[in-house]
Order: C-alpha cells, then structure tokens, then sequence
C-alpha cells in the first residue's frame, strides 16, 4: 500500500470513528462498528490502531478538532458589543455543547468525561480541549462585554456543565 493511500485510509476511519462518536455515542464505537462505518476489512484495524484505546483516543482527537473548529467560528462571528447576560449564556452553552443540543449530544459530552476519568491519554486530550473550550468562553464573554477572570469562567462552566446535567432525563 501506498504512503499516500496509508494516511488516506487512516484519515478515513478516524473521520469515520469521529462521526461514529458524534452520532451514536462512544459505546459504538468499536472496531466492528468503525468496519460497518467505514468499509476497511476488520483485519485493517491493527495495522492503524493499537488497540481500542488507540482508536477511541483518534476518534476523540478529530471530535475535539470539529468541536473547537465550530467554536471558534462561533467566537469570530460574535460582534464587539455588550449583549444580554442571557445572550451571553446562551453562546456559552453553545460553545460548551453546540447549538440545541439533543439528549444524545449532552449524554456523550459527560461520557466524554466517564471515559477519561479511566484512560491517562484522553484525560489528557479532554483536558487539553477543556483548556480550549475555557479560553474561547473567556473570548466571547470579552466580546460580549461581559468579562471575567479565571476563576469566574471556571465557576460557570461547572455551573452550566451541572444544570446541563439533568437535561438528558428531562422531558
């Protein structure tokens, strides 16, 4: 095979283990579920991935890539200009979990945290992209006139990530 067709291949089934995640949660996403997803033989698997921790932390890392591809573009079309302590929640909200997230969206946001709390290399992905997710909070407060320090944004994001909690049981 090609080195070109090798990355190719690769990029394929990251991207397909990605959308796996993002569709239907973390538990499908297997090396049986990645082969339906992407067509590659199962066979293929060991030659791209360590194992299932290898692909999950893949997967996880090109998650994390398109959810801060979206926030940012979230925070560079905010205006300059003072909003709404609701206006200003509401894009927080956004950036945290995306716009009008379902149930299934907010269940894999905390699995996210599950899984990390038991894997070294994605709790070091996850707080990597926490990391991220808090500065661009901090960038779209300060474009909506409403800053705040670190320990304020840290605050709202456990109070957010907290009331976000209860949703996925709710009617």
């Amino acid at each position: 095979m090609t080195q070109q067709r090798t990355r190719d291949r690769h990029a394929l089934l990251v991207n397909a283990a990605a959308d796996l995640l993002e569709a239907q949660g973390w538990s499908a996403l297997t090396h049986r579920g990645l082969v339906a997803a992407s067509g590659v033989p199962l066979a293929s698997m060991t030659y791209y991935f360590d194992g299932v921790e290898d692909l999950v932390a893949q997967a996880a890392g090109e998650l994390s890539r398109r959810h801060l591809d979206r926030a940012r573009a979230t925070v560079e079309a905010l205006p300059r200009r003072r909003t709404s302590a609701a206006r200003a929640a509401g894009t927080v909200v956004e950036l945290l979990v995306g716009p009008d997230p379902s149930p299934q969206d907010l269940l894999g946001y905390y699995e996210r945290y599950l899984r990390a709390s038991r894997s070294p290399r994605l709790r070091e992905l996850v707080t990597g992209w926490n990391a991220d997710l808090l500065a661009l909070v901090a960038d779209a407060l300060d474009r909506s006139g409403r800053p705040a320090d670190r320990s304020q944004l840290r605050l709202l994001v456990a109070a957010l990530d907290g009331l976000a909690a209860g949703t996925p049981s709710s009617d």
